[in-house]
């Protein structure tokens, strides 16, 4: 798959295979929820994305990533996730479903000083028709 905001190949990532960081930039980043959804505590920092902006469909109150240049997106980096963490998170994203699909992209940690390989949640072409 080709990251339209960067041209860069992404992969989606199987469950038992090593899991990356997750990038959280909307419901994620209520560590309470988090935290409940995977049964553990999850370290996580401060990071940004960029070539994404965040938009709420009209016809959803949740928020999405879509494609833009020049764009930045605030959000945390979670880490210390496991591939039964990624499976959870998947289920509530709605993966199964075609809803959003997990890939991976690079992030800028907070320090700004290196960027980092991590998996973020983008919706499908489905989700952005529907909204």
């Amino acid at each position: 798959m080709t990251n339209p905001a960067r041209g860069l190949i992404l992969r989606t990532e199987a469950p038992d295979l090593r899991p990356l960081p997750v990038f959280a930039y909307g419901t994620l980043l209520d560590t309470t929820f988090l935290v409940q959804l995977v049964e553990h505590p999850v370290p996580s920092e401060p990071a940004r994305l960029d070539g994404y902006r965040v938009e709420t469909l009209a016809r959803f109150d949740w928020p999405v990533l879509v494609a833009a240049q020049d764009a930045v997106v605030e959000g945390r980096i979670n880490r210390g996730l496991d591939g039964r963490d990624l499976e959870r998170i998947d289920a509530y994203e709605g993966v199964a479903e075609g809803l959003y699909e997990r890939v991976e992209v690079e992030v800028w940690t907070c320090s700004g000083e290196r960027e980092e390989a991590a998996f973020v949640y983008l919706p499908t072409a489905r989700t952005l028709a529907r909204g």
